[in-house]
């Protein structure tokens, strides 16, 4: 409890204040003001600074700027990340310097997180080819956003973790819902007039029809399937070693019959890339050969999601489907990368309810 006394100086009256320090002692300390309503309010920010594990006879150390941590929560993280890991918490940075920019640790809060979703979502993804250059900007996902929100998570709990401010409790940023809506696949027939209609079509002189035919037949990332070099493939065993690309991990799948019959028609020498002659840039030609095939446009990536769906369609289980799309939960596969045909459902619903006396029991009503 603070105690309050007066003293004569020769500059006039002032208000002392006794206060109980953060270590326990008792320290009384010149408030220099002359009024005791003024020294109350003087006593109340001591009281503040002693809270928070300060010395109130000291100056209050310069606040710490976001931007400022940030950039040394990247520098002392990164001997442990990889350089793709390093250059999405930059991309972070500047998230976190367009938006609330470098503003004091303290001052953020949760109303950030909607000053931040807002941004990204005006702003979309940025897209940048191997080389660095920004190609275009998309819409961004959910996803995506969360990655933001993530990696600010992850630097305001070493903020905590190192102890940048004693005390200080960081907001918390809650993850955006995700919503998962299946990712639209090429029916057999479409994907027929698109390889057929892909043979008319190269790209600095090679064919891309075997290309596309690849990737609905295996599965892969576009940029896993042109990374793919002949070193990778494993006639021998009949595996296919996939160059670690979005999973930043090592994996291997089987070559399968119809794959093996694209790899041998593949007219490349046997070193090097698979698909030397092709770039990032067969996503645009993709674009030209579903119109000109008089197919519906859908982003090359949805022919990995035709491979899971065609699977499905043919009765592997879950499990199978997403060990061959290699993704880490079968939620995953679920939910983005197949669905099953409307046909095949309405074929195995009549079965299920044909005769049961679940329908048995509905017809003797209708009958009445």
């Amino acid at each position: 409890m603070a105690s309050f006394y007066k003293r004569k100086l020769k500059s006039g009256d002032v208000w002392y204040v006794n206060l109980v320090l953060a270590d326990g002692r008792r320290k009384s300390i010149n408030t220099k003001c002359e009024s005791k309503a003024a020294a109350k309010e003087v006593a109340a920010e001591f009281q503040r600074k002693i809270l928070l594990g300060l010395d109130p006879t000291k100056p209050e150390p310069p606040k710490q700027n976001v931007i400022a941590l940030f950039q040394r929560f990247i520098e002392e993280s990164r001997r442990d990340w990889s350089p793709d890991t390093i250059a999405l918490y930059r991309d972070t940075q500047t998230v976190l310097q367009d938006t609330i920019g470098a503003i004091p640790l303290t001052d953020m809060s949760r109303s950030h997180r909607e000053v931040i979703i807002k941004y990204l979502t005006e702003r979309g993804a940025v897209m940048r080819d191997r080389s660095g250059r920004v190609r275009k900007l998309r819409a961004i996902s959910p996803h995506t956003v969360n990655r933001h929100l993530r990696n600010i998570t992850r630097f305001l709990n070493w903020c905590v973790e190192e102890e940048i401010i004693k005390g200080w409790q960081p907001p918390r940023l809650k993850a955006m819902q995700v919503i998962a809506v299946p990712r639209e696949s090429f029916t057999p027939d479409e994907l027929a007039k698109i390889l057929e209609t892909a043979r008319a079509f190269r790209q600095n002189g090679q064919p891309v029809h075997l290309y596309f035919a690849f990737l609905a037949f295996s599965g892969l990332r576009r940029n896993e399937a042109l990374s793919l070099t002949w070193q990778d493939v494993d006639l021998a065993r009949g595996l296919l070693h996939v160059p670690p690309g979005k999973t930043k991990r090592r994996e291997t799948v089987p070559i399968t019959a119809p794959l093996l019959s694209i790899l041998n028609a593949v007219e490349s020498p046997r070193s090097g890339r698979v698909f030397p002659a092709l770039s990032e840039e067969v996503s645009d030609t993709f674009k030209a050969v579903c119109e000109a095939a008089n197919v519906p446009y859908r982003p090359l990536h949805r022919l990995r999601a035709t491979f899971a769906t065609q699977l499905s369609a043919e009765g592997l289980p879950p499990m199978a489907i997403q060990r061959l799309a290699r993704h880490r939960k079968v939620d995953t596969t679920h939910d983005w990368y197949y669905q099953p045909e409307q046909n095949a459902l309405k074929e195995s619903a009549n079965k299920a309810l044909d005769g049961s006396a679940f329908a048995t029991a509905l017809l003797r009503i209708l009958d009445k």
